[in-house]
């Protein structure tokens, strides 16, 4: 705690200096209603998120500090011996404006994993790349930072054509700075920071408004969404300029008037921008940027999504409604996608507390990222491996990264997944607590002076049991248990052994109103049932649900081998691989009332199988987000009797 106080201390002595000149008005910040806890608050308990979190530490820990700096030390004319890692972070691929956006996203990781768990190793490798990345910084002597030449940058800025997406990769490692600032308690980041802010600066005061727009069709990640941050730790006007210099007006601008251009955009390119701003709303109550980021989410979650909750084909967007499209496609909902949607998620759910956004939440958090990460080891590749894509076209599989040469964006983000699965399952606000998603953790919720464990296996297991472990004295305020939109079942809840009666809605928080002490229970029962969701302007294209949890069809593992599974040489793709595609079974004659032909495997758990209606033969269903090293299928074609 001494430690960041101190960096408390740094940051505002530096607002003080930066501001005794200052003549601008400080825009109003909005107030944020219903807030995140802490990631230092929360600890995972025993159940298959924190399994998740417990592989994907053990891959950061298998990384190289000196290979991934290895082209951050190259470009700022250090030595090393270390040899880069492959792929994307290739140094012999000649100028690579991609190179170095893995580091970030690891910076970013290990933060976050250090506040999660407290895990001195991680802070230890992290501290050390913040020390090794300031001496490249340094050696450079402007405030730049880099894995490729900073003259990539003066390219884009002229009009020039560049190799790949060099603001993307910044973006990277300004999160990642940022992160281990807010996370890492490391008091050597924030002069970094600071330093390569300012050359951001230098590098686009020069631009006109016009000029940066063309800069912008380049894809730049998040760079709004950090300056916007910088600017809420610094409140330095020019901060905030900056933030807003890196605006998409072309995007920006129809959002806010309720516009949908998405179609054939890149869908990854748009969403970070959109969080950007949501949190240029946050720092300025500006309402269009509001606007914005409300309308893009009804748009993306609603009206561009898979029953996965995830999206894109090829990367684009592509017309609404028309989830048919999907189905003959390889390269289908990228992992990246779900990660920011997420992101943008809990900005828009803090201002109000919707329960729509939390239902999307826990619909993308296990189809799409508990979905995304390898839980065993495959020959010679060690579990925890990570998805780019998550092909929704029948009898494709999962295809994962290898520790080598596949760091995609995917694996950037994949990384950061599973260490930050804490951030959004409480809430609070001035009245008290929201219990949002179903994750076996305890929580330190400080203001109230209480510890509260939350006990399930779910998703495996539906029932809930939060339990106050101790609390100084007892104390009046709310707890709001989010039903979700799939409970239709019925709901229980038990209040020390009584029922609690008030009626639990579908699509609504149940709220308990009392005085809460130590020992206090809430025994929670949400049973999950089959249920169905056609195609949009396709009734006869179904997918299976069994309460949040997307069922796939267990289609064998014909033609599928290491090569074809992980990206050994670094594609993402599936075009090279010329794995011959098999036949898929249809239903014929499926009715509504799914449990008549829909039937638990005796003795296997969270196994499912058609009776009489697949065509030729019956289907077995499982999980989507189990399903590894296998054929799947998740949407299914019906034909008549």
């Amino acid at each position: 705690m001494k430690t960041i106080h101190l960096l408390c201390v740094i940051a505002f002595a530096v607002c003080i200096t930066s501001n005794v000149n200052s003549q601008t008005a400080k825009p109003s910040a909005f107030t944020i209603p219903v807030k995140e806890f802490p990631l230092n608050q929360v600890r995972l308990l025993e159940g298959p998120f924190k399994d998740a979190m417990d592989r994907d530490i053990a891959w950061l820990k298998s990384m190289n500090n000196d290979r991934l700096l290895a082209a951050f030390r190259t470009t700022a004319g250090l030595t090393t011996t270390a040899k880069a890692y492959g792929g994307w972070e290739s140094i012999n691929d000649g100028l690579n404006g991609i190179r170095g956006h893995y580091l970030g996203h690891y910076l970013s990781a290990c933060a976050k994993a250090y506040a999660a768990t407290g895990d001195k190793d991680i802070k230890t490798r992290m501290d050390n790349l913040i020390s090794e990345l300031a001496k490249c910084q340094d050696k450079y002597g402007n405030g730049y930072i880099g894995a490729f030449p900073e003259s990539m940058f003066d390219d884009l800025n002229q009009g020039k054509k560049v190799n790949w997406v060099p603001w993307y990769t910044m973006h990277k490692l300004f999160a990642g700075l940022y992160d281990v600032y807010i996370y890492g308690s490391n008091i050597q980041v924030y002069p970094v920071l600071m330093k390569l802010t300012d050359w951001a600066k230098k590098k686009t005061d020069g631009l006109s408004p016009e000029a940066m727009q063309q800069v912008l069709k380049t894809e730049q990640g998040g760079m709004t969404e950090v300056l916007a941050d910088i600017y809420a730790v610094t409140q330095r006007p020019d901060h905030l300029g900056l933030a807003q210099r890196f605006d998409h007006r072309f995007l920006l601008d129809n959002m806010a008037q309720q516009k949908d251009i998405l179609t054939g955009l890149h869908a990854n390119t748009q969403i970070p921008k959109m969080i950007g701003a949501a949190r240029e709303f946050e720092v300025t109550s500006k309402a269009d940027y509001r606007k914005a980021a409300e309308y893009f989410w009804d748009r993306v979650a609603n009206h561009y999504s898979t029953v996965t909750g995830g999206h894109s084909i090829g990367e684009m967007f592509k017309e609404p409604d028309n989830l048919g499209s999907y189905l003959n496609v390889d390269c289908t909902d990228e992992t990246c996608n779900a990660y920011n949607m997420l992101k943008l998620t809990e900005h828009l759910y803090s201002w109000t507390g919707d329960v729509k956004y939390a239902d999307y939440y826990e619909r993308a958090l296990i189809n799409c990222i508990l979905a995304s990460q390898s839980p065993a080891k495959y020959e010679a590749i060690p579990a925890g491996m990570m998805t780019y894509h998550q092909p929704i076209k029948s009898g494709m599989w999962k295809r994962l990264n290898d520790p080598e040469n596949s760091f995609w964006c995917c694996t950037g983000t994949g990384t950061e997944n599973h260490v930050q699965y804490g951030k959004f399952i409480y809430s609070y606000d001035k009245e008290g607590l929201y219990v949002n998603l179903f994750m076996a953790s305890q929580l330190n919720y400080a203001d109230k002076k209480m510890t509260m464990k939350q006990e399930t296996s779910f998703p495996e297991n539906s029932d809930i049991k939060l339990t106050f472990i101790s609390a100084t004295t007892p104390t009046k305020w709310k707890v709001r248990i989010r039903v979700p939109y799939w409970a239709t079942n019925g709901v229980t809840v038990k209040v020390n052994g009584r029922v609690n009666p008030a009626k639990a809605e579908p699509g609504s928080y149940l709220v308990i109103d009392r005085f809460w002490t130590t020992k206090d229970m809430v025994e929670i029962s949400m049973p999950m049932s089959l249920h169905k969701e056609t195609v949009a302007g396709n009734n006869n294209i179904l997918a299976f649900m069994y309460g949040p949890i997307v069922l796939s069809g267990k289609l064998g593992n014909a033609g599928l081998t290491q090569q074809t599974l992980f990206g050994l040489n670094g594609d993402q793709t599936f075009e090279k691989l010329h794995v011959e595609a098999i036949p898929i079974p249809k239903l014929k004659g499926a009715t509504d009332d799914l449990n008549t032909w829909i039937k638990p495997v005796t003795g296997k758990p969270w196994l499912f199988q058609t009776v009489g209606k697949g065509s030729p033969s019956d289907i077995t269903l499982m999980p989507y987000y189990k399903q590894f090293f296998e054929r799947g299928a998740i949407y299914w074609e019906t034909v008549p009797e």
